[in-house]
């Protein structure tokens, strides 16, 4: 298999290293560290999602640059070296990907366009303690057409910027799905976490949060693994 970046990917990974390691300087990153604020450079966020980098791997009928994901591998792979303090793994790969790929007509439509603009950030709730992400202890009820979440989830990356998350849930016939939450909504409660590396994560409390399910509930454990592996191989890059 040949792993090689085509002349496009090579050139959308060369303007991001370029944007990247001109904003995202020593001198930028400890001014940053300096303001105690959340460790998030919102005049480099803008600039990549003019640039196209944010959407890179959003389908173009979304505003997005219809790009593999070995290419947005290689412009996180830029990210990680400048260390740069953007939530771009978060919005693109735990949230634009799987979205994209498993939401329905009316959840791509209200996310996909705004997250390519770097107008809405995304992450996705994965851990708890003692568990696997295909078996939460997180729990789903049904209310109506959506569901209703009660749990807790821990490190929850870029959680207090997000505008919504993905959240694997136990449903209430057994088995898991995934749920698309706004972040800002009733029953939502986050708890900014210190880091070693200061970049921002949160516990995640749901009383009662109402959440839509991204696919089918026979799809949940497909999802979870789908993201699961999607977010390995994008932090390793």
């Amino acid at each position: 298999m040949d792993f090689a970046y085509s002349d496009e990917q090579q050139a959308v990974i060369e303007l991001a290293r370029k944007i990247l390691s001109d904003a995202a300087t020593p001198k930028a990153l400890r001014a940053l560290e300096k303001t105690g604020g959340v460790r998030f450079d919102r005049a480099l966020w803008k600039s990549l999602a003019e640039a196209g980098l944010v959407g890179a791997a959003i389908p173009e009928s979304y505003g997005g640059g219809g790009q593999s994901f070995l290419a947005m591998a290689g412009i996180l792979e830029e990210v990680g070296r400048s260390v740069a303090p953007v939530p771009l793994l978060e919005t693109a790969v735990l949230g634009a990907l799987p979205i994209a790929q498993f939401g329905s007509a009316a959840q791509q439509e209200r996310w996909l366009p705004r997250a390519a603009r770097g107008e809405a950030i995304l992450t996705a709730a994965l851990v708890e303690p003692h568990r696997e992400p295909a078996n939460p202890g997180m729990r789903a009820e049904r209310a109506g057409a959506k569901f209703r979440l009660h749990g807790e989830k821990l490190a929850v990356p870029a959680g207090e910027l997000a505008d919504a998350m993905l959240v694997p849930a136990a449903l209430p016939g057994g088995g898991v799905g995934v749920f698309l939450l706004e972040a800002r909504a009733a029953g939502v409660t986050q708890t900014p976490l210190i880091t070693t590396t200061r970049q921002p994560e949160s516990a995640l409390v749901l009383s009662g949060a109402e959440a839509e399910l991204l696919g089918t509930a026979e799809q949940g454990a497909e999802i979870v693994a789908w993201v699961v592996l999607r977010a390995t191989a994008a932090l390793c890059a």
